[in-house]
């Protein structure tokens, strides 16, 4: 599987990221507290419908940022795109 792009907006941390991915690594790094977590739960929710560790908010909805009325996440793999 290739990464080709990761778009986040209003998911807990992140506010928005639109990367294109153009190599086979992809490195998140940061201080504490900067989304580099986030950022792993939002390709996972994306692809693979799953929040392991957000799931002790019991609601979906409370992933979003609080400010924010809507929120979003995208990733295309191999020309495939997974919202």
């Amino acid at each position: 599987m290739n990464f080709q792009r990761i778009a986040v907006k209003n998911f807990l941390r992140v506010s928005q990221v639109d990367l294109e991915v153009r190599a086979p690594v992809v490195l998140f790094t940061g201080p504490n507290e900067s989304g580099k977590s986030t950022m792993l739960d939002a390709i996972r929710y994306a692809v693979a419908g799953h929040l392991p560790r957000v799931s002790l908010k019991k609601d979906v909805g409370a992933t979003m940022s609080q400010s924010a009325k809507t929120g979003s996440i995208e990733v295309v793999l191999d020309d495939v795109s997974y919202k």
